[in-house]
């Protein structure tokens, strides 16, 4: 009885739908120029991508407007690093999808600060038994002649190639959403648009398609 019991719950582990976590600011939130304004979660990419997968999976999204990668700015509710750690405490994941950075440039993060702090958030997600990563980098921060514009473009450059060699680094799949959309086409230039997420979400269909292939 007890080696039946067994093997029920190892079947049930293989048959349980895998879990992707999607973890995000603004981007993945939806939000768009307007101010408390969103897009149609419906429409939003990773909302797109789920429903081209060639496999079930459990997938549930963590947004939130302003999240840096590990700063406690404005306050530490804004750090994405502790908001990981707790969301992973409460449950978990097998997947990590993770779009963040935008908001550690606009508040002054040098590309190689922020890569860092990167760099130790997908360490500590790999150590919680996070199996498949995919990293998403921002879209390009470009306004313009804007005072300080030149400087900040360069940085959304380079912090990009910093996240693809943190993706090789870690055997991650890898997607630049610069090679993608480009600049964000939301007025403001740092929030995706509608046509941005339907542009985003094959690509990210794609890899998770190929990670959910281990499953």
């Amino acid at each position: 009885m007890k080696k039946l019991l067994l093997l029920c719950l190892g079947l049930c582990a293989l048959c349980a739908e895998p879990k992707v976590l999607i973890f995000g600011d603004s981007n993945t939130f939806g939000t768009t120029d307007n101010q408390g304004g969103a897009h149609d979660e419906n429409k939003l990419y990773w909302a797109i991508a789920s429903k081209a997968l060639n496999k079930k999976a459990d997938i549930r999204v963590n947004a939130l407007p302003g999240r840096t990668i590990g700063l406690d700015f404005p306050s530490e509710h804004f750090n994405g690093f502790k908001a990981l750690k707790e969301t992973l405490k409460a449950e978990r994941a097998d997947i990590l999808v993770v779009m963040l950075g935008t908001n550690d440039l606009l508040i002054g993060a040098k590309p190689d600060m922020a890569a860092e702090a990167f760099s130790n958030f997908i360490t500590y997600a790999k150590k919680q038994g996070i199996k498949g990563l995919l990293i998403i980098a921002p879209p390009l921060l470009d306004f313009g002649d804007e005072k300080g514009a030149e400087v900040l473009k360069s940085y959304s450059l380079a912090f990009n190639d910093e996240l693809r060699k943190i993706a090789n680094e870690n055997k991650a799949f890898f997607i630049d959403a610069i090679k993608i959309i480009g600049k964000a086409k939301e007025k403001d230039g740092v929030h995706l648009s509608q046509e941005d997420h339907a542009k985003l979400a094959p690509a990210v269909a794609n890899w998770l398609n190929e990670i959910l292939k281990k499953y």
